[in-house]
């Protein structure tokens, strides 16, 4: 995953000064080494990025659009676009923000696609996306059928555990624990792994690995 800036939407009224540091606007950054810092790989370092490097915001659900570019069996590229506003901010009124963020899947099983590629664009709205922002919110009703949980096969159990072991730095052992816990939900039991790591309660054995 990787974010850029768009500049030329930027206002003296609201900059993105807090954004600047992983934006991967080629047309701004020039260092070869920091093009590749930026580029976010893997689950954890991307969610991990929205929660370290953003500011708070809350988004307007009802703004959000999808556009399916591609969608055949072996490719499926498709862009979402919204408006948000940041919680925490030093103006006057919370500056309103638009996005589109597009994801590149392909398949990765049966039935089961991956996301081998993010790219998020952020810009200030414009005129009728900032008035029209938050004026209604409301969700559409629809009824859902409660999903039934399913296991993954001990095949599959084994998979996560060496991707979550890679990811997160720590031993299998503790991997399989951390998705034990979460009922082998992977991304609950990431930022499980964030948020304790951020408090240093992860104890150091953790990040102990086999020299075998």
């Amino acid at each position: 995953m990787s974010y850029f800036i768009n500049f030329e939407h930027q206002s003296k009224q609201w900059k993105f000064d807090k954004y600047f540091a992983d934006s991967r606007n080629f047309m701004k950054v020039n260092d070869e080494g920091k093009k590749l810092r930026v580029v976010k790989l893997g689950r954890l370092p991307i969610v991990s990025s929205f929660t370290s490097a953003f500011p708070p915001t809350t988004h307007d659900f009802g703004s959000f659009t999808v556009d399916s570019h591609i969608a055949t069996a072996a490719l499926i590229v498709f862009t979402v676009y919204g408006v948000f506003k940041e919680l925490e901010s030093e103006e006057k009124s919370a500056p309103i923000r638009a996005f589109y963020r597009t994801f590149v899947l392909i398949p990765d099983g049966a039935g089961v696609f991956k996301i081998v590629n993010d790219q998020l664009t952020l810009t200030n709205a414009s005129g009728p996306q900032a008035s029209n922002a938050f004026t209604n919110n409301a969700l559409p009703s629809m009824s859902v059928a409660q999903a039934v949980p399913t296991m993954p096969s001990e095949d599959i159990k084994n998979q996560m555990i060496v991707q979550f072991s890679q990811q997160s730095g720590m031993n299998e052992g503790f991997s399989r624990q951390c998705l034990e816990v979460h009922e082998w939900n992977y991304d609950k039991a990431g930022q499980a792994f964030l948020e304790l790591n951020g408090q240093g309660k992860i104890p150091p054995e953790a990040f102990v690995k086999s020299s075998t």
